[in-house]
């Protein structure tokens, strides 16, 4: 995948018999990789120094470091609300999370949903009740 490699950070100067200085830049091989399959790209302007390959991981660790920890969540507060009778919405409202979290979150904990007869939830049941 010669266009691949020829826009990566870890790429060698033209003039070099081999195509990829990952492992000069950071200390570390990549584990036989074909280009094709490399798990290392990374697109951008080609890195001179190991300094610059370090500080750039860095940066990028830091950044996925950022996401990760916004993903977590509360699950105690989500179990006391759902023994309390809360459903997947109301959990996911309180949490500050999407509905598909807490519902995978539920399953992983092989809990059933709170839910009303038919399938209706709190106050719309209610309303849809058949008399």
């Amino acid at each position: 995948m010669k266009d691949r490699c020829d826009t990566c950070v870890f790429r060698t100067e033209i003039t070099k018999k081999y195509r990829c200085d990952y492992l000069a830049l950071t200390g570390h091989t990549r584990l036989a990789e074909p280009p094709e399959a490399c798990t290392h790209y990374i697109r951008g302007d080609r890195l001179e120094t190991p300094e610059q390959a370090t500080k750039l991981l860095t940066k990028m660790e830091e950044k996925r470091q950022k996401r990760a920890k916004r993903r977590k969540y509360d699950w105690g507060k989500a179990e006391k609300l759902y023994r309390a009778g809360a459903n997947d919405t109301e959990i996911a409202l309180a949490l500050g999370c999407c509905k598909p979290a807490v519902c995978q979150w539920r399953r992983r904990m092989k809990l059933p949903a709170n839910t009303k007869a038919g399938g209706l939830h709190g106050k719309r049941a209610e309303g849809h009740r058949k008399e």
